[in-house]
């Protein structure tokens, strides 16, 4: 028998996010055994995902970190400017489990800045449709949309068939819930950009984007969105296209076995992507990583934990959303064979792009954007005017 680890007096703060009670259950066992293999005691805080827009810096700035954390690599510019994380090269080059071949040389790039490793990638995610087929139905609506102009079509006609429903919504009550989940898709779709590819030059006010703005503010004043989006994350809104009220959305997959199976929608719904004015597929595409803060007081013990985690027989149980490993890898093989997953696999493919390209303004850039497009869609500015202005301040945080 294998001798038993020595006792620790490490314990390792981890802050995760929560997916689901089913998966949160499995990695409670994982992390369990970690301690048995290891010794080292993981005190984890599950974090819903809309709270760590928040959680994350105010952590990190008042010194009092987390030991490892799920972390959003579009922040690592401005993290690592104000030296709040660790490079994690040397302990990647030296580490027992992990090999940095395993994982795809496209997740390591988005965890890099400035040549230093970041963040080990855990997995990816894009943005897809999903339709309520009972409503479009009854709208009669019998093709689904591929571009941006017949989903706004679509979402207009379910409106004029049943005023008691809606045709789309979106979730506006953060800058992280409506860049992921509202106007990186259709903007995306639609070539438009918010800074350039290289971060140095604003690029919000553009023809691309008065095109974008136009798609939600005709949906807004025509009460084909509800209300309560403009005040709700995408948690809050899952509900209202599971009870059949809301025609379309767009969000990413994990909901497929995450959410949506426990709701009234059930078999009722299907998911489609849409090609914007140039004829290009659009979503946001990100890769989630896991990071270890630079004032971590055990930097080799939380790598030791994230290697654990990220095995491939440990990280399905983290995530639903494949592996940052190839399409083939034994836990990517298995999971995502049913159809309802291809047009996400499409849109990653041929059109997954940053909603912001990673630079250490973007969390003023995201501030700046979701309060300008609340502004525009509730009518205190008009378009035009409403991106001149966020442009303009855009231009004040770039380096």
């Amino acid at each position: 028998a294998a001798a038993a680890p020595a006792k620790s007096n490490v314990t390792l703060n981890f802050l995760d996010v929560i997916i689901n009670d089913e998966t949160t259950k499995q990695a409670d066992g994982f992390i369990a055994n970690f301690t048995k293999s290891t010794g080292i005691t993981v005190r984890v805080d599950k974090t819903p995902y809309p709270q760590f827009a928040d959680k994350v810096p105010t952590l990190l700035s008042a010194g009092s970190p987390p030991d490892a954390y799920w972390a959003d690599p579009v922040k690592f510019p401005e993290f690592s400017a104000k030296n709040w994380l660790t490079p994690l090269d040397d302990l990647i080059a030296s580490g027992k489990t992990l090999k940095k071949s395993e994982i795809l040389d496209s997740a390591w790039q988005k965890a890099t800045v400035n040549r230093k490793i970041f963040g080990v990638p855990k997995d990816w995610s894009a943005r897809g449709g999903y339709y309520n087929k009972d409503l479009f139905a009854k709208a009669k609506i019998a093709k689904v949309p591929e571009t941006v102009a017949e989903l706004k079509a679509a979402v207009l006609q379910v409106k004029a068939n049943d005023p008691q429903s809606f045709g789309y919504m979106w979730p506006m009550k953060t800058p992280d819930t409506w860049m992921f989940e509202g106007l990186a898709y259709i903007m995306l779709a639609n070539d438009g950009q918010i800074v350039s590819d290289d971060g140095k030059k604003a690029m919000f006010n553009s023809e691309a984007n008065e095109e974008t703005m136009s798609f939600f503010v005709d949906i807004w004043k025509a009460k084909a969105a509800p209300d309560q989006g403009i005040s709700a994350t995408n948690q809050d809104l899952y509900p209202l296209f599971g009870s059949g009220k809301v025609a379309m959305m767009h969000t990413g997959f994990f909901v497929i076995k995450a959410v949506l199976p426990q709701m009234e929608v059930k078999d009722k719904y299907d998911t489609f992507v849409v090609k914007g004015r140039g004829g290009n597929y659009g979503t946001p595409f990100s890769v989630s990583t896991f990071a270890i803060p630079a004032q971590s007081k055990f930097k080799s013990e939380a790598y030791e934990l994230i290697q654990w985690v990220i095995k491939p027989e440990h990280v399905a149980a983290f995530t639903a959303n494949p592996s940052a490993r190839s399409a083939d890898s034994p836990e990517n093989k298995s999971r995502f064979e049913d159809p309802k997953y291809k047009p996400f696999f499409l849109a990653a493919e041929k059109g997954g792009k940053w909603w912001i390209p990673p630079n250490p303004g973007v969390s003023d850039q995201m501030r700046i954007v979701h309060e300008a497009c609340q502004a525009i869609i509730l009518g205190q500015k008009t378009i035009k005017q409403g991106l001149a202005d966020a442009h303009a301040a855009i231009e004040k945080t770039l380096v």
